[in-house]
């Protein structure tokens, strides 16, 4: 239900059109031929630089990629793609998962404005909203070291304060795919310790790490694939060790920090991350503000929460428990026979199921002006892992299909996997397709015995 992290390109390409370019001389014929793409000339005569051709990639969740080629080979046009700054002129890319490039950590900065206000800027580039920007405030200054000059212009810092500034800003992120060119890290012996924590940290949390670089220690140590470019289509893909010794030559005294055979355990961690990422940015609980509660002047909806049985909030609960969606609601206009209704919706919208409040009580009686409240009991063992959302209504129990008060796909609740489950999964404990996580009861019986095996 919910959307991996992961990117794929197909059939991409990039292609750069030279359009000062009336003629190339043999030096420059010569010179692409051993320093970067493809030149070509269009037929109206226009010269083009093919950055990048005929790329397919697919990139999941767990994988740390490096890239590697001679200069000039589509190494940063290729991080530019993966990221999002460039979208291919041929072909498709298709990202999913916030990304964050470190290609240039300098980039928005105004030599003019006060280290403060580089923070904001820089922060703004990388997709920080200003609340966010804030929060870490004080952390990127305290972690630049810059102190009182945090409030002097740019341009009057050394060469090292610009950069301790610029990377406190740049790590601050926690994105779910990093795109770097080369490994971040400047300053003094001291500055330079903790940089390379602070570095490893955004590294470890990322889902996906995609890193150019030169050096084979910092490939082996860091990725697990990587990929070579020459002259903007790929050359090889594979085991990191493998492209390596084939690229630069076989060199012993190097191993993979995590080889291969463990990617789907690290693809497991970056699924429980991203479980544990999203229910923390989800609400507990909605409380409509007064001057915008939805309804008309019959009902209104106060307010939800999503609870266990014994009254707690919540916003995940394992595939084997119990929850209950509760609803408050104000009536208005008295002598209304009002029910309460819910649909239990898919992480994209999509229908679930349907669940109205059918007692008796909201036929036959009317509903006093006054605050009220609608409990529905979700049993467990009946969703299956994966995230859903409700739409509530408040509704009029004599007038088919006529809503006094609605809210749509709120309060996203994860159901998790309960692998311990023995009730509904047995001795199983591999993946189980579909939405519901039903425990129905089987019964077994003997009907014959082995001499009636083969009676007709």
């Amino acid at each position: 239900m919910s959307r991996e992290v992961g990117i794929d390109l197909i059939n991409a390409g990039v292609d750069f059109p030279v359009y000062n370019a009336a003629s190339l001389s043999l030096k420059n014929r010569l010179l692409s031929s051993v320093t970067g793409g493809a030149i070509d000339r269009e037929h109206d005569g226009l010269v083009v630089v093919r950055g990048l051709q005929d790329i397919n990639l697919k990139i999941s969740a767990g994988e740390r990629v490096g890239l590697v080629g001679h200069n000039g080979a589509g190494k940063t046009t290729m991080l530019r793609v993966l990221s999002g700054i460039y979208q291919p002129t041929q072909g498709e890319a298709r990202i999913r998962g916030e990304c964050v490039s470190l290609i240039d950590i300098s980039l928005g900065i105004d030599p003019e404005a006060t280290g403060r206000e580089n923070i904001r800027l820089r922060s703004a580039m990388l997709g920080f909203t200003p609340d966010q920007t804030r929060k870490c405030m004080d952390e990127i200054i305290e972690f630049s070291g810059l102190g009182n000059f945090i409030e002097m212009p740019f341009r009057t810092y050394s060469s090292g304060m610009q950069l301790r500034l610029a990377f406190a800003v740049s790590t601050t992120v926690n994105p779910q795919i990093l795109i770097m060119d080369e490994w971040l890290s400047t300053g003094d012996e001291n500055f330079r310790e903790r940089a390379e924590q602070r570095m490893r940290r955004v590294v470890d949390t990322t889902d996906i790490l995609i890193l150019a670089s030169h050096s084979r220690h910092l490939l082996q140590t860091n990725c697990d694939r990587v990929i070579w470019l020459e002259h903007g289509r790929v050359r090889r893909d594979g085991e990191a060790s493998k492209v390596l010794d084939e690229y630069l030559g076989p060199e012993t005294g190097f191993a993979p920090a995590t080889p291969p055979e463990n990617l789907e355990e690290r693809r497991e961690t970056v699924r429980l991350r991203q479980a544990a990422r999203a229910e923390k940015d989800r609400p507990r609980e909605i409380l409509f503000p007064e001057g915008e509660l939805p309804g008309n002047d019959v009902a209104k909806l106060l307010g939800c929460r999503l609870l266990r049985p014994d009254g707690s909030v919540v916003t995940s609960v394992l595939s084997s428990e119990d929850f209950e969606l509760e609803l408050t609601y104000r009536v208005v206009k008295p002598d209304h026979f009002l029910w309460t209704l819910c649909i239990v919706n898919d992480e994209s919208g999509a229908a679930l199921f349907w669940t109205g409040d059918t007692a008796p009580g909201c036929i036959t009686q009317t509903r006093e002006p006054g605050v009220w409240s609608s409990r529905l009991q979700i049993p467990g063992r009946l969703l299956a892992p994966g995230v859903v959302q409700f739409t509530i209504a408040v509704g009029d129990a004599k007038v088919m299909g006529h809503n006094h008060a609605h809210a749509f796909n709120i309060l996203p609740m994860q159901i998790n996997d309960d692998l311990s489950d023995a009730a509904v999964r047995g001795p199983y404990r591999g993946p189980i397709p579909g939405v519901f996580r039903p425990k129905l009861e089987w019964q077994t019986e003997r009907i014959s015995g082995t001499e009636g095996a083969g009676d007709s």
